[in-house]
Parts: structure tokens; sequence; C-alpha cells
């Protein structure tokens, strides 16, 4: 028998599926939080409206090929062994054309632009590829299209840096809110969120918002919003508010520097 036919060698190969697409896409930091519906323009080869992707002029049909009967592979005997090879006529596809479609010149594809709108579902991070099954390059004499692979670029936000679904920012509060207390507003991937800074909070200190970060993609559940406080300390006081402070400073018990004489005040130091 046939030796590699047995193994599962022999038959018709068919017509190979249509090669893929690469593109890249830009979207902002917002868009890949929330998830948007983008269009995106892709050059690509679609099925000839023609021939409806058979290569044949309209009226006409491809033709088993005679080389190989239509089973796009030939035998070869060589002493015991029988090989099986791609027919070099037809190239494997068990037919030709022998009247070529003037559309596409019987190719059974066409080149073209088309808007496709994809979908990117929210909590993408920079750097991820989308598939989009069947988008790519359409196949030749009706094999199936190939596949459409968009790269996302993220652009950066001013205020939040990501690290994996929790988004970090920054707040700067003075020495008086941070010793006092303070409620202010901060801006979240959300909007602003009220926050409340207790007494004695310190420099470096992370207020943790749950579940304020960015949705886990493909599962249930966000991260976190933590939000690192910054304390700004004065370059220059006037003269009442450094006798405030050396007041304060001497109630706790502080020793502090000399005060600030008229020829410092003079030159602003």
């Amino acid at each position: 028998g046939d030796l590699f036919g047995n193994l599962g060698f022999g038959g018709r190969r068919g017509p190979a599926r249509g090669a893929d697409i690469k593109m890249g896409m830009r979207i902002d930091f917002a868009e890949a939080v929330s998830g948007i519906e983008k269009e995106i323009e892709v050059p690509r080869r679609e099925v000839c409206g023609d021939c409806s992707g058979s290569g044949a002029k309209q009226g006409t049909k491809p033709q088993s090929c005679q080389q190989c009967d239509g089973r796009g592979q030939v035998l070869h005997r060589q002493g015991f062994f029988t090989l099986q090879t791609t027919c070099p006529v037809c190239r494997g596809e068990g037919q030709i054309i022998t009247d070529p479609c003037g559309g596409c010149s019987g190719q059974g594809t066409v080149q073209k632009s088309s808007t496709l709108t994809v979908k990117i579902p929210a909590g993408v991070d920079d750097g991820q590829t989308l598939r989009i099954p069947g988008a790519g390059q359409a196949g030749p004499n009706g094999a199936p299209s190939g596949n459409l692979y968009v790269q996302l670029v993220v652009e950066p936000d001013p205020d939040f840096v990501r690290e994996g679904f929790d988004v970090h920012s920054k707040v700067s509060i003075s020495m008086v809110q941070a010793t006092l207390g303070t409620n202010l507003k901060v801006r979240t991937v959300d909007g602003e969120e009220e926050l409340e800074l207790k007494r004695g909070t310190q420099p470096g200190d992370v207020i943790t918002l749950r579940d304020k970060g960015i949705p886990v993609l493909g599962r249930r559940g966000r991260g976190d919003h933590l939000v690192h406080v910054e304390v700004i300390i004065p370059e220059k006081l006037n003269d009442e508010q450094e006798e405030l402070m050396r007041q304060l400073a001497e109630s706790f018990g502080d020793s502090v520097g000399k005060k600030k004489g008229l020829l410092d005040s003079l030159l602003g130091r």
C-alpha cells in the first residue's frame, strides 16, 4: 500500500489560509481603563466580488487538474516505496483556472482598504495584542481568511502610574495640613474622590482607595488606587510666620536656628 498515505499524508491539501495582518493602535490611558470601540483602517486583500473568490471568470468554473486527477498530490514510485508530492501543475489545489477572472486576474482576491471596528476591553495594558479572527488577508480561491492582530500603545497619563491593575498617584500638602489633618479632593480614574488625611500624616504615607484602580482584564474586580503623600516644607517665611514657628518650636522644646537679622531680611535669606 501507499506507506505515506497510510500514515495520513495522502489526499488533497487544499488552499492555504490567508495571511495574518499585524497593526498598531494608540489609545489614551482612560480608554485603556474603561474600554472603548475604535475604528481602524486595514489595507488587506478581500474576496473578489466578480468571481466570489473562485478566481474563474463569471460563467465558468475551475477545472479538475488532469495531472493529479484533482487530488492535489502526485505519486512517485521508487523501488519498494511510493512517495507523494505536491502536484507541480495545480500546486496542491486539485484544480486549475483555464479562464481567469478579469477583476482579480485569477487570484480570487483584490486589494482594498476596509474600516473595521475594534472592541477594546476594559483593563488592557500597553503592549498587549488583540486578535480578531478572520479579519486578515482573504485566502486564495475561497480559502479562509487570516487573522488581524492589533498591538496596543497606551499613552501615559500625567497624574497616574500603572502597576498591574493598581494605580499610583501623588498628593502634596503643607506641613500644617500634615500636622492638623485635612480633607482634599484627588483625581482617580473614575473622577474626583474625597480623601481624608488624619492628624500627624507623615511624608511618604500611602493612602489606599480600595477598588478604585483598573478593572481586572477578563475577570471581575478592580485594583486599588494608592495615593502617596508628599509634605512640602516652605523655603521662605515672613517675619510673622517665622515668629509663630519659633513659638511652636519652643513649645515642643526643639532647638532651632538663629533668628534672621536685618541684613538677612534685606537679602531675602
